[in-house]
């Protein structure tokens, strides 16, 4: 990219940037104070912004910090364009699980698109400490080295804070096709299609999307979706229970490679009209995820989240829309995965979060 793109592009976001230079600084002491240490990026939840972030940053890491780097992820790769992007651009050769490769104490540990060291994703009994965090969500319930840095914006994606600081640092990583094209896609799936952006988003996508391939970008957009995911929404919508503007439901006892199709049943209730509050539940492995949909200032999503569940997050967008997901804490992982125990299960979930969504 040429020298003067870059220069207007950072006058552009003069009125936004918010001590970058500071941002840069830290990292540098940050890194400088464990010169030799290898860096571990880690995100607890896979989707196209945090693996776009994580792979931009790493990019950074390695061109302009000169810096050892390995990402690590928690949880399953279920949701189906995430599946697609693995398979399509081989991704596993970039990113493996926290399980195979543990974070070690005298790394550098980064925490990108979450700032929660509590993810109930993070394996049990694994400590994360981070000394750097990037993120677009706000919670409080992140821990941070005190000489660490901790970058949290209000902006559509952490896709955005990453192409910010690349731009600032090292515009050449934006060149890389692999790179561009998967901050595009963090952006524009976090923005939900772009719909719901400012305009450090739109700046940010601008740059990006202009060094993906059009055709590649896409064909990421518009993944296949397996028939599974049909016959589960089908499930949640005559399963369903509605008082108002809420709706309760689930899509029942599901492999762990189809979890994240609760995000997308709760993406599609949502828009339903007259629908302002939507929380959809999965049982993956014993294990009961939710998801949480939000329109207007009726619901405080997150604090909902925290009170009902003890854990989870969510975030707000620039009309008011929220999104977010929480673990509900039940003694299932015992029962027996016969047909009629996945009843039982299913009903005890059911009863239990209808009665804790409704009388919200």
């Amino acid at each position: 990219m040429a020298l003067s793109t870059y220069r207007m592009f950072v006058v552009q976001y003069k009125e936004y940037l918010v001590n970058i230079e500071e941002v840069v600084a830290q990292m540098g002491l940050v890194l400088g104070s464990l010169p030799d240490a290898e860096c571990r990026i880690v995100f607890t939840q896979f989707d196209p912004d945090a693996v776009g972030s994580a792979v931009a940053l790493k990019a950074i890491l390695e061109h302009h910090f000169k810096r050892r780097v390995t990402i690590l992820y928690c949880g399953a790769i279920g949701h189906p364009q995430n599946l697609f992007l693995c398979t399509r651009y081989n991704l596993k050769q970039l990113v493996v699980p926290i399980q195979s490769a543990p974070v070690a104490c005298d790394g550098v540990t980064i925490l990108v698109d979450s700032c929660s060291t509590t993810d109930k994703r993070i394996p049990q009994g694994l400590v994360l400490k981070p000394r750097m965090v990037f993120d677009h969500h706000v919670e409080d319930n992140g821990r941070v080295d005190r000489d660490g840095l901790v970058w949290i914006d209000n902006v559509g994606a952490t896709a955005v804070l990453i192409t910010e600081l690349a731009q600032h640092l090292c515009p050449e990583v934006l060149a890389d096709p692999l790179v561009a094209l998967l901050l595009s896609l963090g952006i524009y799936t976090d923005t939900k299609s772009l719909k719901h952006t400012r305009k450090r988003d739109r700046l940010a996508y601008d740059i990006v999307c202009s060094n993906a391939s059009e055709t590649e970008l896409t064909e990421a957009i518009n993944y296949r979706v397996r028939e599974s995911y049909f016959l589960q929404l089908t499930k949640a919508v005559r399963g369903w229970r509605r008082q108002g503007g809420k709706l309760v439901t689930g899509i029942g006892v599901v492999p762990a490679d189809e979890g994240d199709h609760v995000s997308v049943v709760a993406d599609e209730l949502i828009r339903m009209e007259g629908i302002t509050f939507v929380v959809v539940w999965v049982i993956v492995d014993g294990v009961v995820r939710i998801s949480a949909r939000s329109l207007g200032s009726t619901i405080d999503l997150n604090e909902f989240l925290k009170n009902c569940f003890g854990n989870g997050g969510g975030k707000i967008g620039p009309d008011g829309r929220g999104e977010g997901g929480a673990i509900m804490e039940m003694s299932l992982h015992k029962m027996f995965h016969d047909i009629r125990s996945r009843r039982v299960m299913e009903k005890m979930v059911r009863t239990t979060l209808s009665n804790a969504v409704l009388a919200v």
